[in-house]
């Protein structure tokens, strides 16, 4: 009998959970931290080599039997039970003497309870009872005593990952169910319980913290700061600590920068309140423990003070409360009388208001929502012969066929099939005049947003597809003089990327103050005559979803409307890269909703293919390629497909020779390159064909 078919008994078969075991294989880029594995709950991967990556929502998961025959499947798996309708006494003390004492006080307030050991002389104690909150104190000798509750999990069979030994009950609850009865607990009684071990050995307080601080501060220059934090923990409570990380990092820096308590209090405040300590919802999804929490409040800190040497706008408590009451905190006249010293009212002592600060010309703002009440002011207007005598706006392609003018054109296919080394060749050409495909482009600016690839990496697809035309005997021009890549521009986000869109839970859009910055940028383009061609390498890094708004087909259709009308607006083309997830190759299904693959008006796929053997073209037997289809456009016919070859990371055509146009010199003829174009004419395919494209994909592979 398997763990986990053992611990399948009515009473905990909802809240089992499967944990990653000791020394497992994470998938790359998986944001499992290492030192979890062994107690942190996780998905086996068989589809992708043998991996492990994180549950996503476990706190939410009810198990079935079903979970429990795939579960029993899985190599060397941990078996978890979430505490939400067992809470447990976690005794986290290597000190024998009190860990015991702390032990003899459960049995006598609570109970005696099954007892777990993987570690001793720490250990846990199995109780039952209603959802409650998760508590905990710490003593000053380093050990802790938690009540683990809804939110949280704990290991009920498989290794401790520090000791390589199994975790062993003295009675275990699974064998003896239902014979053994779990003594019930309430609220109540698990408060009085550690109010009791307070008393056991001294506690870590906050009253020690402020002093410390204090006296670290006395050779400092003097800050009033009011005692009274309650205003700030009233605030927090009605702010979710699991929103998105922008919004997260936001509401830190507003805490750090608030106008009272001491540098201690806030810091704690600001821990408490990530953990999930001042609403209902327990421990959200993105808390990752106390020292990450402590490290990335410090480093709001440090980057608030070198705003303010800056001269840069710094927020504070007053963003904390517009925040609140947006979030449905009540208010009235008490309330303002109260908040009124911290959110910016004349200085006593000065006896004058701050200066008012300049407007943040690239503040965020929110540009779309899912309302009942969006609506405009026009009216169905008949095609009247006036309207007919109008000329049509004519169709501009900056590559016939690939690229056209106002369209954001999405790019799909697994990873490894040359999305972005396709996309940054078209961005080289069209900045160039070079030619892409055989094609003759129109000769614009173009920005890449490298969201994918570390700055060297770009650096050297782009040098070897720049130093392949420019200097290959094949591609030398006739006056040998460079190719200009001054009208190239790219934004490197990969080690620091900042979304251009949020998305919030309720679906509304808001433009980051990057995208703003981005949009000036555009548009100061734009107010001087030239269109610009933009490729999002890849578009769902440069949007940030908060929750699972990624997978709502609503959302997607309004987050695409959105990039449609902005290329409109500010006069621009692109490409929009759509990466798929690990998980989502591995499945085949991307991890996105539908309508990433059905709504945009112009989508491209790439897939694997292999090649017929060439002499001429230097194509090997058994080579493969990837075939770049039109799956969908804006305009004009669709089913074009180009097999391409890469040599030496070329991908242009070599059905026709290719041309280059520098800045005002003639059109020069460039021999015919060794890749592989084989361009048909096929029917359009079906919408079914359009949404299983992902799926029947073949298997990731990389070419290059």
């Amino acid at each position: 009998m398997s763990a986990f078919s053992k611990w399948a008994k009515p009473e905990f078969l909802p809240d089992l959970i499967p944990l990653i075991p000791p020394g497992a294989k994470l998938l790359d880029g998986s944001t499992v931290k290492p030192a979890t594995i062994g107690k942190i709950p996780g998905k086996y991967l068989a589809d992708c080599g043998g991996v492990w990556c994180g549950f996503k929502d476990f706190t939410k998961h009810v198990a079935t039997e079903a979970d429990v025959v795939e579960w029993s499947t899985w190599p060397e798996v941990g078996v978890g039970l979430l505490a939400r309708n067992h809470p447990a006494v976690d005794i986290d003390c290597t000190d024998p003497g009190l860990a015991e004492k702390i032990h003899k006080l459960a049995d006598e307030m609570l109970g005696p309870a099954p007892i777990r050991v993987g570690n001793a002389p720490k250990r846990l104690l199995l109780y039952r009872g209603a959802p409650m909150k998760k508590l905990r104190i710490e003593f000053e000798s380093g050990g802790a005593v938690e009540i683990l509750g809804d939110g949280q999990q704990f290991v009920v069979d498989g290794i401790h990952p520090k000791t390589g030994r199994a975790y062993v009950w003295n009675i275990d609850p699974a064998i003896l169910y239902p014979e053994l009865d779990i003594i019930e607990i309430t609220i109540e009684e698990v408060a009085a319980f550690l109010t009791a071990c307070a008393k056991l050995a001294p506690v870590k307080s906050r009253a020690k913290d402020v002093e410390r601080s204090r006296a670290e501060r006395l050779d400092r220059a003097p800050i009033e700061y009011s005692d009274d934090v309650e205003p700030l923990k009233q605030v927090l409570a009605y702010l979710d600590p699991g929103v998105v990380e922008p919004e997260w990092w936001e509401r830190i820096a507003a805490i750090e920068n608030s106008s009272m308590g001491t540098d201690a209090e806030r810091e704690n405040i600001a821990i408490e309140w990530s953990r999930g300590d001042y609403g209902d919802d327990g421990q959200p999804g993105n808390w990752t423990g106390v020292e990450d929490a402590r490290r990335k409040y410090r480093q709001a800190e440090r980057s608030r003070a070198e705003k303010e040497a800056a001269g840069e706008r710094v927020i504070g408590f007053g963003s904390l409360v517009r925040w609140a009451r947006e979030a449905g905190m009540p208010w009235a006249a008490t309330d303002a009388a109260r908040f009124d010293k911290y959110l910016g009212e004349p200085n006593e002592n000065a006896g004058a208001a701050p200066a008012k600060k300049p407007e943040d010309p690239f503040a965020p703002r929110q540009i779309a929502a899912q309302s009942l009440l969006a609506d405009g002011d026009d009216w169905p207007q008949p095609y009247t012969a006036e309207r007919r005598q109008a000329p049509a706006k004519p169709l501009v392609e900056l590559i016939p066929g690939f690229a056209e003018k106002h369209v954001v054109t999405f790019l799909e296919g697994l990873g490894g099939v040359g999305k972005s080394l396709a996309a940054l060749q078209d961005a080289l050409c069209i900045s160039t005049g070079g030619n892409a495909s055989s094609k003759d482009v129109i000769q614009k600016p173009a920005l890449y947003l490298n969201y994918e690839e570390d700055e060297d990496e770009y650096k050297r697809r782009l040098d070897r597809l720049i130093a392949y035309l420019d200097t290959h005997d094949r591609y030398r021009y006739a006056h040998n003089s460079p190719i200009d890549t001054s009208q190239l521009y790219d934004w490197q986000l990969k080690r620091h990327p900042r979304p251009i869109m949020i998305v919030k839970q309720d679906g509304a859009i808001m433009i980051t103050r990057f995208g703003n910055r981005l949009l000036h940028w555009l548009a100061e383009r734009r107010d001087s005559g030239q269109h610009t061609f933009v490729v999002f390498d890849g578009i769902i890094d440069a949007i940030c979803f908060a929750g699972n708004t990624r997978n709502d087909d609503a959302v997607a259709r309004q987050v695409i409307a959105e990039l449609d009308r902005l290329a409109l607006e500010y006069d621009f083309s692109a490409y929009a890269i759509l990466h798929p997830s690990r998980a989502g190759e591995c499945s085949g299904t991307g991890s996105y909703a539908p309508a990433w693959s059905t709504k945009p008006r112009a989508i491209q796929s790439f897939t694997k293919v292999e090649l017929r053997e060439d002499t001429v073209l230097n194509i090997p037997k058994g080579a493969f390629g990837v075939r770049r289809e039109v799956i969908k456009r804006s305009h004009g016919v669709t089913g074009e497909q180009v097999d391409l070859y890469y040599d030496h990371i070329m991908t242009t055509a070599a059905c026709n020779p290719p041309t280059f146009r520098g800045a005002g010199a003639s059109t020069r003829s460039m021999l015919q390159s060794p890749l592989l174009s084989c361009r048909r004419k096929l029917e359009p395919p079906s919408v079914a064909t359009m949404v299983a494209r992902l799926a029947t994909s073949s298997s990731r592979t990389n070419i290059f």
